[in-house]
């Protein structure tokens, strides 16, 4: 069950914050970040080489360094701590970096000023560290009651973290400065394809779920949750920047919107031919054959060792709508989109067989028939989480925590320092709103 892209994810050059920041009573502070940074980077490097256990460790790499990162910043931009020389940190892009260079030409890395530039590449390569773990837990995971849960959680986490990114822009010295995948029309894009990746999570839930009647959702409904995932995929198809627009994302978001819409069209046949409408039924056939041909199916794909998993239907009754196709899926939506086109076929023949015997309805025109080609608003059903709010370390700053007592403390560390959420977000700091710290290595 292919559900998101996967996104390469970036690395990361050496760098240690002790080097750059002069504090003698912060200099547990820094040496944790330097430790948890030294993993995270490590982490990195051996996803890259599939050294790892699972997208798991790298998200727990990422969020024991990111509370130490959020600390430093906030001292810096507080006047807690103070720069010995510029911070420079260099990172691999994982965006912009993999789409005119060949896989086996690796990507240089790109050094940027600042800790603003660490902050939004660690907070990038999180979100998409979370997105790949999503897929991880929905392809692996064994548990079928919390891995629907779970996946959710994590693809709504990772679209707040880019929302957060998307809304508080880095600046650097000029806009040519700030590199293309941290740009909010860069970012955009995927929050729109996670937007539609929830949906068609649904959608394998209810493929699963088909056999239960207490959670079998209508075909009305679940036509109009595949469609909305399926306006989602068009506008994150369209928003596309130059950076991303590379043929392995356009060819899933192609058939991302593919796969939807034939099933979007699959629910209105099942819900015609209960309704004994077994014309236009054999009408939303032939529309959805046509949908399903635009799909990027390759022929060098796996299918035959696939196509043979999706159940007959020697009769259109109402046991057709408990098609269990969350396990005759692959995972390739590639290899869905043929599949499903196979479905479809088979239901048109037993349609088409009830049709001769039974019924003896005409077969409306797909361009003539308005029932066809107006199809219904789509459904959300899943909304995006508010914006990601990063944590602040509820270390005693001087008088600055004196005067933030309200704060509400979050999970500790081993450093001593805890992840905080603020109380509005109003208050929390954006990339570019600091006081002390002006970003190029002084303080005024």
């Amino acid at each position: 069950m292919s559900l998101v892209f996967s996104f390469a994810l970036p690395t990361t050059g050496a760098f240690a914050f002790s080097e750059c920041i002069l504090s003698s009573s912060r200099y547990q502070l820094l040496s944790e970040a330097d430790i948890h940074r030294a993993r995270f980077r490590d982490v990195l490097k051996r996803a890259k080489r599939k050294n790892v256990q699972g997208m798991m460790e790298i998200v727990k790499a990422a969020e024991y360094y990111l509370p130490l990162l959020f600390a430093i910043r906030y001292g810096l931009e507080n006047g807690d701590l103070y720069l010995e020389k510029e911070i420079i940190s260099s990172w691999r892009l994982p965006l912009s970096g993999q789409s005119n260079i060949q896989k086996v030409v690796e990507a240089p890395r790109v050094e940027k000023p600042t800790i603003y530039f660490e902050t939004s590449m660690t907070l990038l390569t999180y979100a998409l560290a979370l997105l790949a773990l999503a897929e991880e837990t929905c392809q692996h995971s064994s548990d079928s009651k919390e891995k629907w849960k779970q996946t959710t959680a994590y693809l709504l986490k990772g679209q707040s973290v880019l929302s957060y990114l998307a809304s508080n822009p880095l600046q650097l010295g000029s806009p040519s400065d700030v590199p293309v995948d941290l740009l909010p029309s860069t970012l955009n894009p995927i929050i729109n394809l996670i937007s539609g990746s929830l949906h068609l999570l649904i959608i394998y839930k209810s493929f699963a779920t088909s056999a239960d009647s207490s959670q079998r959702m209508s075909s009305g409904l679940m036509s109009r949750v595949a469609i909305f995932g399926v306006e989602k995929f068009l506008a994150a198809r369209a928003l596309l920047a130059k950076p991303l627009q590379n043929d392995s994302l356009v060819n899933w978001l192609q058939n991302a919107k593919c796969f939807l819409a034939g099933v979007a069209l699959r629910f209105m046949i099942l819900d015609n031919e209960a309704k004994n409408e077994i014309g236009i039924a054999i009408a939303f056939c032939l529309r959805a054959k046509a949908e399903l041909k635009t799909g990027t199916f390759s022929k060098s794909s796996p299918l035959k060792s696939l196509a043979g998993s999706i159940p007959s239907s020697p009769s259109l009754t109402s046991a057709s709508t408990s098609l269990s196709l969350a396990t005759a899926y692959g995972n390739s939506l590639a290899i869905n989109v043929k599949l499903l086109r196979q479905d479809i076929e088979e239901l048109e023949k037993n349609l088409r067989a009830q049709n001769d015997k039974l019924y003896f309805q005409l077969i409306p025109e797909v361009k003539q028939n308005s029932q066809l080609n107006n199809w219904p608003s789509g459904r959300e059903v899943v909304s995006p989480n508010p914006s990601w709010i990063p944590p602040k370390s509820n270390l005693s700053w001087y008088h600055l925590d004196e005067a933030e007592g309200e704060e509400e403390t979050g999970p500790s560390h081993q450093s001593g320092f805890t992840a905080v959420a603020q109380s509005s977000s109003t208050e929390r700091p954006t990339m570019s709103s600091h006081t002390s710290y002006s970003g190029q290595g002084q303080y005024y």
